[in-house]
C-alpha cells in the first residue's frame, strides 16, 4: 500500500514538463504598442517644452504628433524648429522642407532661406556676409505654429527673437500686433 502512495507523491512533486515550443511556422503575437497620448496632451507637452526651451523634448513630442498624423505640417515644423534651436540645422532644414511641402508658411520660408546660406569663408574678393539670425527666425516660426500658438507664447517667442536679433522688424511687429506687455520683453 505504501508503494502506490509513494509513487503518487513522487509524481506530484515532479516538475511539470515544459510547454512544447511553438511549431516552426507559427507566428507569435506581436506585443501591443502603448497607446499614444491624446492630441490635447501632446499640444500641452509641446507648449511646455517650448516654453522651457527643452528642444530635445519638443523634438520627441513632435515625433509623437507625427505618429498620430503623418501629414501634420505643423508637427514637422515643430521638429524642424526644435532641431535648429538644438544646434542641428541640417536636420532642421530637412524637416522644415517637408513642412513647407505639406503646409507652406511665410515665416518658415524665411527660416529655410537663412538655412540655405552657404557656410564657410567668402570667395576671394567678396565681403563676408553677416550670419543670418537662425535662432530668431526659429523663434518667430514657433510663434506661428498652430500647436503652440497662444498669445502668451507668441509674445515670449517674439521677445526671444528680439534678444537673438535686436531690432528685428518682424519680431517687433508681432509684439505690437499682439499688444504684448513690456515685462514679457525681458523673458
Amino acid at each position: 500500500m505504501l508503494a502506490p502512495l509513494a509513487a503518487a507523491l513522487l509524481l506530484a512533486a515532479a516538475p511539470s514538463p515544459a510547454p512544447s515550443p511553438a511549431p516552426a511556422g507559427a507566428k507569435r503575437a506581436a506585443p501591443r504598442p502603448a497607446p499614444l497620448p491624446s492630441a490635447r496632451d501632446l499640444r500641452l507637452d509641446a507648449l511646455d517644452a517650448a516654453l522651457s526651451a527643452r528642444w530635445g523634448r519638443l523634438f520627441a513630442v513632435a515625433g509623437l504628433m507625427l505618429e498620430r498624423d503623418p501629414l501634420d505640417g505643423d508637427a514637422y515644423r515643430l521638429a524642424g524648429d526644435a532641431a535648429v534651436m538644438g544646434g542641428r540645422p541640417d536636420e532642421g532644414r530637412r524637416l522644415l522642407e517637408k513642412a513647407q511641402l505639406i503646409a507652406p508658411l511665410d515665416c518658415t520660408a524665411r527660416l529655410l532661406a537663412a538655412l540655405s546660406v552657404p557656410a564657410g569663408p567668402p570667395a576671394p574678393g567678396e565681403e563676408a556676409a553677416a550670419a543670418p539670425p537662425l535662432r530668431a527666425l526659429a523663434w518667430l516660426d514657433l510663434a506661428e505654429n498652430r500647436h503652440v500658438s497662444i498669445p502668451r507664447f507668441s509674445c515670449g517667442a517674439a521677445a526671444h527673437a528680439l534678444e537673438e536679433a535686436p531690432g528685428d522688424e518682424r519680431a517687433a511687429a508681432v509684439r505690437r500686433a499682439l499688444k504684448c506687455p513690456e515685462e514679457a520683453a525681458g523673458k
